[in-house]
């Protein structure tokens, strides 16, 4: 089978359905680290990301949950955490785990 040539880098996409998942909530989390307080350092928006994944899940998941999308009201970093949640069902909420999610590191 000859396949179309693609300009610029290819990543290759999860087959899985549950890679798929993970592949979605990293790329919101990636966005919400980006959003959160970019003047700290890259380990201390790492800290500050999982503290705000914590009160997100205790606070707005709990009312935005069956939501099809992020509230009009809804900050970016809301709606970057709301469409994470989204995703998946698992939510890494360490330091560590986000860290490593933020800076492409392997992580299930």
């Amino acid at each position: 089978i000859k396949r179309p040539a693609i300009a610029g880098p290819i990543r290759r996409l999860p087959w899985k359905d549950g890679a798929l998942r993970r592949a979605c909530r990293d790329y919101w989390l990636r966005r919400a680290w980006m959003l959160a307080a970019p003047e700290l350092s890259p380990w201390r928006r790492s800290e500050l990301l999982a503290g705000l994944v914590r009160s997100f899940a205790s606070r707005q998941w709990a009312r935005w949950r069956s939501l099809q999308a992020a509230p009009a009201n809804a900050s970016e970093l809301e709606a970057a955490l709301f469409y994470a949640f989204r995703s998946c069902e698992r939510i890494p909420g360490t330091a560590m785990q986000l860290h490593n999610i933020a800076h492409h590191r392997q992580h299930s």
